[in-house]
């Protein structure tokens, strides 16, 4: 569980209580909203002068929208350009020509980033584990670089694979078997694709033995890839949901209730009606709308994310008072923008 983690980094005692939570994260959105006015031409014309001072008053905010960061993201930064450490280019999906979005972040939401990936896997990957990476790029500051810091900082050993297309697959599965790698993290379709390859190579039994447990990492995983991937391998699934947009991390799945426990120190998730964008209550679907607490570069506020999930009403399996949002759906808000996902990030 993340509580104890989350509560240090909201400065709040142990245990952790939601009503604690809940009032630290309005006054961080507060300061959230009083930092974009002043640093931000883009906010200063859409954010009140005074204080929020309730939830009610909050969702009466306007809305961000995907196509605010491709068209207004300069103005939306609320940082010299020399704090920017790294710059993010999201694509559109397939068959669009819309411009991209560029995601700034200082090194300090970097290190906040790191840091909760070591918490977020420290029940996927310990002391010693080696643990292979299949995301794409080398670059510092990828994400595969931030990963590697967050396995280093717990005791395991991280190998960077890259992410494999059909003609690497047979180097990439050999690779695996002979780094003895027990945990593998990538993107749902990516690692689905390299075990079906493996079966049809008949790798799979050396993979399946060497494999225990896999991460799978976006902001939708498949039931259909978790299905093929356990099946083939016989390994544990954990997921992980998150965007660019939210600091490539956004909620870790939990293994006891189903579904995500977001990164509640850091970002705040309201569920809206795709239509009206009223705030539903717990445990009526809607679509993910996020507000980043406490970033500086590149602050989002009520951001549509287009992705369609719930507040799953009362306590959680694990123990966890941190909201428990359900597992993305397949389905998708796309009335508004097409769907982006951290597999379509460039400029690793």
């Amino acid at each position: 569980m993340l509580d104890g983690w989350v509560a240090a980094r909201l400065g709040l005692p142990a245990p952790l209580t939601r009503r604690a939570l809940e009032r630290r994260q309005l006054e961080r959105i507060c300061d959230t909203l009083a930092h974009a006015a002043a640093h931000s031409a883009f906010y200063r014309a859409r954010l009140p002068a005074d204080r929020v001072s309730s939830w009610e008053e909050f969702a009466a905010l306007p809305f961000t929208w995907p196509e605010d960061i491709r068209t207004q993201g300069a103005r939306m930064v609320c940082v010299g350009g020399g704090e920017i450490e790294r710059v993010f280019t999201v694509l559109e999906t397939s068959g669009s020509s819309g411009r991209p979005k560029r995601i700034c972040f200082t090194a300090g939401e970097l290190e906040d980033t790191v840091d909760y990936f070591h918490h977020g896997m420290l029940e996927f990957a310990g002391v010693g584990d080696t643990a292979a990476i299949l995301f794409p790029g080398r670059s510092p500051h990828s994400l595969n670089a931030l990963l590697s810091e967050a396995l280093r900082r717990m005791g395991a050993v991280p190998v960077v694979l890259g992410l494999p297309g059909p003609e690497d697959g047979p180097a990439v599965l050999e690779r695996i078997v002979s780094l003895g790698a027990r945990r593998l993290i990538g993107p749902p379709f990516a690692v689905a694709a390299l075990a079906e390859q493996s079966r049809a190579l008949g790798l799979d039994g050396p993979v399946g033995r060497t494999v225990d447990s896999v991460l799978l990492a976006g902001s939708f995983v498949s039931e259909t890839h978790c299905r093929t991937i356990s099946e083939i391998w016989g390994c544990r699934i954990d997921e992980e949901y998150g965007m660019t947009e939210t600091g490539l991390a956004g909620a870790v799945g939990c293994t006891l209730g189903g579904g995500y426990h977001p990164w509640s120190s850091d970002l705040y998730y309201e569920v809206v009606d795709p239509e009206t964008g009223a705030v539903l209550p717990d445990g009526q679907e809607g679509e993910l709308t996020v507000t980043t607490l406490g970033r500086r570069g590149m602050p989002l506020i009520r951001y549509r994310t287009g992705d369609i999930s719930r507040i799953l009403p009362g306590p959680c399996p694990c123990g966890s008072v941190l909201p428990h949002m359900a597992r993305v759906g397949d389905r998708h808000c796309e009335k508004k923008y097409q769907r982006v996902s951290p597999d379509d990030i460039t400029g690793f």
